[in-house]
């Protein structure tokens, strides 16, 4: 298993044509109440080469899509464009997206894309007093790897499923102040790989709501896929 894994590798580093799809962000932002989250992802899917585009909206006190999403959208054409695939997502989400009044409200705590070099996707750091200078209004946002027994259709190297803990913690203290675990892996993220923290974002304002856009590096046609999902993080009253 090792050994055809590490053949694997070697194939997807000398042919980009092996490699899977990596999804594209765009954070959408939030209802005024910040009681609703909503993204959309995009790019060109592995195997068919077909341009797609999800909008997903998020009750972040239930942690659930809302009724009628996520809105998917894939043309099936290798001469449609990611464009136009964004434009129709988008016009079939406007209803939905007007009546729940997203539109921005959001300020990004931390970003790390992709495309950026960094040692470790599964740890962000942000300021919320960068004008003082003080390190009371540091936080952390930590990402670890859980396993659970695996499925017959997830073919795995250690045989498992991947899941995550994650967790916000004051910088200086350690003490945690919000945390998300999977009790489950659902069939929704297809076969985890691994994960990795994208985003941290919070309604303007907001001293106690909190998202993190983690992306999900599961199994694909041709290589590992990147998607992404929304995980609502609460604080106590009175932790900020």
């Amino acid at each position: 298993m090792r050994a055809v894994a590490a053949l694997a590798a070697a194939l997807a580093l000398a042919s980009p044509a092996l490699a899977g799809d990596s999804a594209r962000l765009n954070a959408l932002g939030f209802s005024p109440d910040g009681a609703i989250f909503a993204f959309e992802q995009f790019g060109v899917q592995d195997g068919s080469g077909f341009p797609y585009s999800e909008v997903f909206a998020v009750d972040m006190k239930q942690d659930a899509w809302l009724p009628g999403t996520p809105i998917r959208v894939r043309l099936d054409s290798e001469t449609a464009t990611v464009t136009a695939a964004r434009a129709q997502a988008l016009g079939m989400a406007q209803p939905l997206l007007h009546q729940a009044r997203i539109g921005g409200n959001m300020e990004v705590l931390a970003h790390d894309p992709e495309t950026e070099v960094t040692p470790a996707r599964t740890r962000m750091s942000f300021d919320l007093t960068p004008w003082d200078g003080a390190r009371g209004g540091i936080y952390d946002v930590q990402l670890e790897d859980i396993t659970f027994p695996g499925r017959a259709n997830c073919p795995s190297e250690d045989g498992k499923l991947h899941g995550f803990r994650l967790t916000l913690s004051e910088s200086d203290s350690g003490r945690v102040l919000a945390a998300h675990a999977d009790s489950a892996v659902p069939g929704s993220r297809g076969c985890p790989l691994g994960y990795e923290l994208e985003m941290v974002a919070r309604p303007e304002g907001s001293g106690d709501r909190y998202v993190a856009v983690v992306a999900v590096k599961s199994l694909g046609f041709e290589g590992p896929d990147r998607r992404f999902l929304a995980v609502p993080l609460f604080l106590p009253a009175g932790a900020n």
